[in-house]
Formats: C-alpha cells, structure tokens, sequence
C-alpha cells in the first residue's frame, strides 16, 4: 500500500499539513517511523524545504512515506520526521528529496539525499528509525545522515500513549524524551494503565471491546481481556494494590472491573451516559467515573463494586483530581469555563475558580498540591494555589493541552499537545518548558512507568 507524501506545510514551515486517517490495524503490512535529531550549527547557513521521503526496497522499488515535517532547521530536539506502511522485506535505506537555498539566498534545483541504512520491515511490527545528521562539507552541500534503528528502553523508563486513528502504541523513553518503539495494537486504542510491579502494559481498546495486555520487558502482546459488545472502553485505571483494573466504557454507560491475574470481568456498575474518564483514589476505595454526556460523576465503592454517590457538576465532566490528603475533588467541565472543588467524602462545593471556556487538562502534582490547568484559551498552564485557588503561575506552551501525567523521579510533567502531535515536557521546579517530544498523529492518552500518584 502506497502512501502519497505531504509535502503541503504550516505557516512556520515546519509540520507537514494534517490529512485524515483511515488507516485499519496492521494486518499483513509493517510500518517505519522515521525521526530526525537536531542538525549541527553549520546545517544551519542554509534553508532547506524536504519534498519528499521514499523507503528504498532492497530490489530498487520506492514507497513513499507520510511525511510529517517539511524543513531540517528550527528545531533543537528530535522530531518525527515521517512515517508509513511497507511491505515485509528487506530495504536498502531511505531516499529524501530536498529543495534547498543556498546560504545567499539563489536557487538550488531539487536534488536527492539518498541515507543508506539497511533495515528490515516485518508483517505487524513497526520500526523507528533515528537519522543522525552530519556535518556537510561545505555550506553548499546536501544534508548528509547515518541512520539507526532506535532501541526500547527499559521498562522503568517507559512512557506509553496511545494513537486511536493509527491503532497503535507509541513508547518513548521518559528520561531521554524520545520516540523509542511502536506497538501495533487492536481498533481504536484509547485509555493505558501501566503496572510496573507485574510488568504490564493494558490498552483499551474502543473498538475491539477488548484490553490489550502488553509485556513491558519485550513489547509483546501476552493477551486479550474480553468485555461486552458495544462497551466501547475509554480510559481504565488500576487499583492501588494492583488487583483489579476498573474500565470506563462510553458505549454502555458503566464501568466494569477486570481481574489482572485471571484477565477476566469481575463485575461491572451501570454509571452515567458516556463516561470517558477515571479516577481511583490513593486508598483504593472509591473511584470517581465522569460521564460526558450526563452533568454529575459517579461515585463507585470499589470494595462493594456499587456506585455509592453521584456528584452534580456543570454538564459534561471531563476530568478530575484529588489534592494529596484525598479530601477535596477538582472537576472540570466541557460546558463550563469554572474549576469547581468538592469535599469528600460529603461532596459537597467548597470553591469555584474561572479557567477560561475549553479548558482541557488538569492535574494535581502530589508532592505540591498545586493545580496545573490546560487552559482553553491561551496556550498555557495555569498553576493554582490548592488554598486560595488563585493562579500563581503560568507556563507557556506550544500548543494547546490536554491529558497530563508526572514523572516521579525525572520530576517532569508531561503534556499531551494533540494538535501538535506531540508532548510538552516541563520542568516542575522551574516549572519551565524543557522540550517537546513527537509521538505521531491522533494521540489520546498518556502513561509512564513510575508515575506520581
């Protein structure tokens, strides 16, 4: 299968344009992800437009790849260059067109950069392949590359997001921020919970009604949990004693328990009208289910697996958090520009706070208390005293956010940008932007190994 080239580009030159997907699981195909580091100082005299990028098979046929961005230049961090579906077999390297000006501004006609790397593509499996730049002769020469296959990285250092119109798994390495692996997954992967402790990865899968159990050490697919026709799973969450995974499912309105051990349901509770998203709180008793189309959360017993309250919020619960005591819920919402405060276990409101309509992300960091808020407007994150509920902060981003998760031991919070494709890594005692990190089209979810609960 063919995949025609974006060569189209944003205003900053930089990413190709967005096409849409329609992309179904890898069956007889595999697929290459091609990412680029950051080109040395004397790449730098010249501009260079990248039209094109061909996988060459070992036989001399070309395949085209999807492109993602179209320059070398602007960047200081690796970035996700292309990436496409081949055929099995043996390829010889790879073959970049590029249309370049020279450092005074004339006209170079379009030449060909052809990187030799031998690689192999194999049925259901993906590849990422790192090109490192090299320093040209001169300012006039062509870009030149060697290329290496990028290595996964241990299972301790693993983050993990999810790709619903690719129906896959991106895995980056956390400390080194970048693109690492990609696993092939079932239909329409959404939430991921990872168990450090089983070595474990789960993905829902909306659109199999299944969860993808993945081993954490090698990549591979241990098993499948069934659920029921038309549960369409969204995020799931595992208890703190790892012994039973709760799963929100949009398309039947509950949430359903699953034993890890034995990958079977346990047991389910009917919920509100498409809940998306879930809580467990760090005692492992209650579990907060928001229900996007109803206009309160659902209160679960996790021990009597029974909804035992419902908590009327402005309509459309998109996310919440509690503080590090476990005695206060935040609750945001997709129709309302305000940050609500709950107290538990009374739920009743103790505060109120405007964030701005469209507000998308939100996390409480545990070791602080402090509130990181995507905000709807801005591209930014609001960070909010827990007492006042004032902002005392904010934190630039390059695009708008959404799902957060923090790196306990890197000290990191990482921000999925979806528009941008990529995640947003900053610093929480600077609280200052410290790179950005590809992780390929339509990301939903993000996971890490040793995340801060």
């Amino acid at each position: 299968m063919r995949l025609v080239a974006g060569i189209a580009s944003l205003c900053c030159g930089c990413l190709a344009a967005a096409r849409p997907l329609v992309f179904g699981p890898l069956d007889t195909q595999g697929e290459l992800h091609v990412q680029v580091l950051p080109a040395p100082a004397s790449a730098a005299k010249f501009a260079s437009r990248i039209l094109s990028i061909r996988a060459r098979a070992a036989d001399g046929q070309e395949w085209p790849l999807q492109l993602e961005r179209t320059s070398l230049e602007g960047f200081d961090h690796p970035r996700l260059l292309a990436w496409g579906r081949l055929e099995p077999g043996a390829y010889s390297g790879l073959e970049m067109h590029v249309d370049k000006a020279a450092a005074d501004g004339a006209p170079v006609p379009e030449r060909a950069v052809r990187i030799e790397a031998p690689f192999a593509i194999e049925r259901r499996r993906a590849l990422v392949l790192r090109l490192h730049p090299g320093r040209p002769p001169d300012a006039e020469a062509m870009p030149v590359f060697t290329a290496l296959a990028a290595q996964r990285p241990l299972p301790e250092l693993a983050g993990y997001c999810t790709s619903g119109d690719l129906h896959e798994v991106s895995v980056f390495d956390k400390r080194a921020r970048l693109l690492a692996a990609v696993l092939p997954a079932g239909r329409g992967p959404w939430g991921v919970a990872v168990d450090p402790a089983q070595g474990r990865v789960y993905v829902a899968l909306s659109g199999d009604d299944e969860v993808q159990v993945i081993d954490s050490a090698s990549l591979e697919e241990r098993a499948r949990i069934r659920l029921q026709p038309g549960d369409a799973p969204r995020e799931a969450a595992l208890t703190p004693d790892r012994r039973l995974l709760l799963v929100a499912n949009a398309g039947s309105n509950t949430v359903a328990f699953l034993d890890p051990s034995a990958m079977v349901e346990v047991g389910r509770v009917a919920v509100g009208q498409a809940p998306s998203a879930l809580l467990v709180d760090r005692l492992g008793a209650r579990a907060y289910a928001f229900n996007a189309r109803s206009a309160f959360v659902s209160v679960i017993d996790i021990g009597a697996r029974a909804v035992a309250a419902s908590i009327a919020t402005d309509y459309g619960p998109l996310r919440g958090q509690l503080n590090r005591a476990g005695d206060r819920l935040y609750v945001l919402a997709t129709s309302s520009p305000y940050l609500t405060a709950f107290a538990v276990p009374a739920y009743q409101q103790t505060g109120r706070v405007h964030v701005g309509l469209g507000a998308s992300g939100l996390k409480v960091d545990p070791a602080t208390d402090l509130l990181y808020v995507a905000e709807g407007g801005p591209r930014r994150l609001a960070v909010y005293d827990p007492f006042s509920l004032l902002p005392i902060d904010f934190i630039d981003l390059p695009g708008g956010g959404a799902y957060m998760a923090i790196a306990d031991a890197e000290g990191a919070l990482f921000v999925l940008l979806p528009e941008r494709r990529s995640a947003a890594v900053i610093d929480l005692a600077s609280r200052r932007l410290r790179a950005e990190m590809d992780l390929g089209p339509s990301p939903r979810v993000l996971a890490l190994a040793g995340e801060r609960y």
